[in-house]
């Protein structure tokens, strides 16, 4: 693997080489507004198999791709007007768009359905890389999976010489520092016509208009935020609460969970159960002295739908519980499902780290 650190003075360079390698089926690591992303060209199905391993991804799971306009997003999906006034409001961007695909990239990025996300960063070197390209690139976190999203070339293993390691697959890294700590692009579907329907299946650093704001300085204020947050949204014992918790390793998305168990009087210990996906607490229900549990799931490792199903939850859980899911987006279809179903009252949270003690949290019940 090449590392070539990027100045003003070697973009031409950079640029060249990278075009090099990808139109060679190579994979590259490039900046940015958000996180580093891994490229590929989108077109080949050889270097996404690439791609795909170095992930440790199985196939058929979608993966966005980068473009550098709207005309050239034309080329590979459907843009209806919906889609059309994204682009033109939103990109370049920390955005990414899901449309109908044409068919005109490797199908082993597209979903089952046939659709295909789209996105125009806005970090003018990766547009400019995009420029000389004839050929998208995929446009996903070059983190494997279950690993931390990378701000850094210090977030990568970069000693790792085992299969599937950075060193073997990667061949080009364009190393532009430390990225400023974003929220991943946000991921609006257009090619949903049925009337609410979700829109948003990520909420990332666009925040729809819907969503409150709450700024923390300290873990103490999340304490005070998730204390007040419970009194004055667990309020009827009839009905399941379900709150949804996205944001990146570190944001406070347990700490939340820590102070929502506190509040409910429970002394168990609660910690994150990243390994085992669930945790269930039980808890003395103050509004009808009744027992009631704080089930509190981690869909980090979850790779599927189906894997989140099998917990049976639309089965086990009853009214006057309380449902904490950590990395809710990626289980949207399914707690929408159960939101529809059985009526349950979800809240969707967003944790974003703005500073080593102070964090901005989002949150509506308008999410799905």
């Amino acid at each position: 693997m090449k590392i070539v650190e990027y100045t003003k003075e070697n973009e031409s360079d950079i640029i060249n080489q990278a075009k090099e390698v990808l139109e060679n089926d190579g994979i590259i690591v490039y900046p940015t507004e958000t996180v580093y992303g891994i490229g590929v060209k989108a077109t080949s199905d050889k270097a996404v198999r690439k791609l795909l391993e170095y992930k440790g991804r199985r196939e058929g799971k979608a993966i966005s791709i980068a473009v550098p306009s709207k005309n050239e997003a034309e080329k590979y999906i459907n843009i209806n007007d919906e889609a059309s006034n994204l682009f033109d409001i939103f990109t370049p961007g920390p955005v990414t768009i899901i449309g109908e695909s044409k068919g005109t990239v490797s199908k082993l990025i597209e979903s089952e359905k046939g659709s295909l996300g789209v996105r125009i960063p806005g970090f003018e070197f990766t547009l400019n890389l995009l420029k000389s390209l004839d050929f998208p690139i995929t446009a996903t976190s070059a983190n494997k999976s279950y690993k931390k999203k990378p701000y850094s070339i210090n977030d990568f293993d970069l000693i790792d010489n085992r299969k599937n390691s950075f060193n073997s697959l990667v061949d080009f890294f364009i190393d532009f520092g430390e990225l400023p700590h974003n929220q991943p692009s946000s991921v609006i579907d257009t090619t949903i016509e049925e009337a609410g329907n979700v829109k948003y299946l990520r909420v990332g650093e666009i925040i729809p208009k819907y969503f409150d704001e709450y700024v923390s300085n300290s873990l103490d204020d999340t304490r005070k935020f998730a204390h007040e947050f419970v009194s004055m949204k667990y309020t009827d014992t009839s009905k399941v609460y379900g709150f949804a918790l996205q944001g990146e390793m570190g944001s406070g998305k347990t700490y939340f969970t820590k102070f929502v168990g506190e509040k409910l009087g429970i002394v168990r210990t609660i910690n994150s159960p990243t390994f085992n996906i669930e945790k269930v607490y039980e808890f003395q229900n103050i509004k009808n002295g009744e027992s009631s549990n704080l089930f509190h799931l981690d869909l980090w490792r979850i790779e599927s739908i189906d894997e989140l199903r099998k917990f049976n939850l639309d089965k086990r859980v009853k009214n006057g519980d309380i449902v904490v899911i950590e990395w809710a987006e990626k289980g949207v279809p399914y707690i929408k499902e159960l939101k529809e179903m059985f009526n349950w009252d979800i809240y969707w949270l967003v944790f974003n780290q703005t500073g080593e003690e102070t964090r901005k949290i989002s949150f509506s019940n308008k999410f799905i």
